[in-house]
């Protein structure tokens, strides 16, 4: 499936995840999240923008949870859609909170064996499209 499962009623779910200037402000060429947001913590900072994103992210996404390919293939669809326009330490945090909330959902919704693939899913991508940007960058710290 991969993206293809990104329909229009949730193709936008990173543009409203934050406002355009919360966006802006996002250096990409920043060495580390707290240079972006100094002392707070980066993953309380983007819910406080927008709190109830990170929140029933499967009813936002329009998916139930019942397999793991439905599950995986709407992250990854997420996943390819807050990083189509770049990288930036801001997008990092905010796809580890999409997957925590899938996560949650998953556990909720009696589910908790979808979190395995969706954290092998999350793995996965992060070692394909993300770690040479996050070594370029000093890694997480």
């Amino acid at each position: 499936m991969g993206t293809e499962v990104l329909t229009s009623s949730h193709s936008h779910f990173w543009e409203w995840a934050l406002g355009e200037q919360e966006a802006a402000k996002m250096d990409p060429d920043q060495s580390s999240p707290r240079q972006v947001w100094g002392e707070a913590d980066t993953g309380d900072e983007l819910e406080l923008i927008r709190p109830s994103i990170y929140r029933n992210v499967a009813r936002q996404l329009n998916i139930s949870l019942h397999s793991e390919s439905v599950v995986t293939d709407a992250f990854l669809a997420v996943a390819a859609q807050i990083f189509a326009a770049g990288i930036t330490w801001g997008k990092v945090v905010s796809l580890y909170l999409v997957a925590a909330g899938l996560a949650v959902d998953c556990v909720r919704q009696a589910q908790p064996a979808m979190v395995h693939a969706l954290v092998d899913c999350l793995g996965e991508f992060v070692r394909k499209t993300l770690a040479t940007w996050l070594r370029r960058r000093g890694g997480w710290l």
